[in-house]
Formats: C-alpha cells, structure tokens, sequence
C-alpha cells in the first residue's frame, strides 16, 4: 500500500530524491530511512503519540489508519492551524506527543509555517514534513527551521514507520 498524493508526478526515491524538473534534492540528513529492522522495532513504535495534519481527507484518514494499525495514538488535524493550537494547548497541560508529521503544501498555512510555529512555542518534538511536490529550496528551508525528517509521497507504511523509529531512537539517546 502506497499513502496517496495528489499527484502521481511526485518526487521519488530514497537518498537521492529528484525533482519534477530534475533537481537533485539529495539531502541525507533528511531522507527517510529503512524499514523497522525487525518485530522489536515494531513494537517499540507501539504507544507513540503523533500528530497529523494534512488537509487532505483521503491522506489524513489513510496515514491515520497506518498509524493506529502501528499502536500509535493519532491526533488527527485537517487545518494545519488546528494541529498548532493542539500542540500549543498540549504544552500548557502536560500532554505529550512524540512527533508530529506534517504536509507541506496546505491552504492558508503551509508545512514550514507550521514547522516554524511551533518552534516558537519552544517546543523540539521530532518534526516529519512529508509532500509529493517538494522542491530543493523547501527541504533546505525545512532543515534551516528544525525538521527531523523529509518523506517524498507516496511512500510505503514501512517507510513511515521507519522514519518514525529512527526519531524515537535518536530522541531515547539525547
């Protein structure tokens, strides 16, 4: 199972990422890594909280089915203003969330925007920006703000969950 994009014209691979045009975005810092290695991997991913913001119903409700299929607890939020004042209320009461996963390109606010708006709140919950029409200059700008991880839709449910324990381990090492 692929997670959809709004487009099939998307950036591709791995470690060496392409734009449309055909800009390399090679970017290894921020390229998703493999798969879980393993049972164990898997099920350290169990009780991670996420929160998910994507504007598009179809990829929100099918990264939320994912997700909760890994035993993660999903907020999901369909306004990317929405998964700030979440985040922002969860701060004031203690609540926590492991990492927040993120479109880019959204109406009104987009990825960036949000990455930077909850920077500011002070908070360093491990932040996945995901898009199917990244270019070069948005996955620098992202790394500039404080992004954790960079998804190129579509990607494969291991994918996911791999970028999602690579932050969980790195996060348990600090």
């Amino acid at each position: 199972m692929q997670i959809p994009t709004r487009n099939r014209a998307t950036v591709k691979g791995l470690r060496h990422q392409k734009t449309m045009n055909g800009n390399s975005l090679d970017r290894p810092s921020l390229a998703p890594h493999g798969v879980p290695s393993g049972p164990s991997e898997l099920e350290q991913l169990a009780g991670t909280r996420v929160i998910l913001i994507d504007d598009e119903p179809g990829v929100l409700r099918a990264l939320s089915l994912v997700l909760q299929a890994l035993k993660c607890t999903v907020k999901p939020c369909n306004k990317p203003g929405e998964g700030v004042t979440h985040l922002t209320e969860s701060i004031l009461s203690g609540e926590r969330w492991d990492a927040i996963l993120c479109d880019l390109r959204m109406p009104g606010m987009s990825g960036l925007d949000v990455l930077s708006a909850v920077r500011a709140t002070g908070s360093h919950i491990p932040f996945i920006l995901m898009s199917g029409h990244a270019t070069a200059a948005d996955i620098e700008e992202s790394a500039a703000l404080g992004a954790d991880g960079f998804l190129p839709k579509p990607f494969s449910p291991g994918q996911l969950a791999g970028e999602i324990a690579r932050l969980k381990r790195r996060t348990i090492v600090r």
